[in-house]
């Protein structure tokens, strides 16, 4: 799995916390990344068009948005 997220996002720390306690956390690949609202960011809008973060990318290529939902 890899998790895509903004290192300060409260969201993203809450998923990362949750894998650590869960103990997936040697499971998931951490990919911090950066989107401005005024800058594309075109690899990134391949994931997800909807642009928000922290994003899921399960092993056979689901996305899975939006931190309560990850977690």
């Amino acid at each position: 799995m890899k998790l895509t997220f903004s290192p300060s996002s409260p969201f993203a720390r809450k998923v990362r916390i949750a894998a650590i306690e869960l103990g997936l956390v040697d499971k998931i690949e951490f990919t911090p990344t950066t989107v401005v609202p005024a800058q594309p960011n075109d690899a990134y809008s391949q994931i997800t068009p909807l642009k928000k973060l922290p994003v899921l990318i399960l092993d056979n290529g689901d996305v899975i948005l939006d931190s309560y939902v990850i977690v």
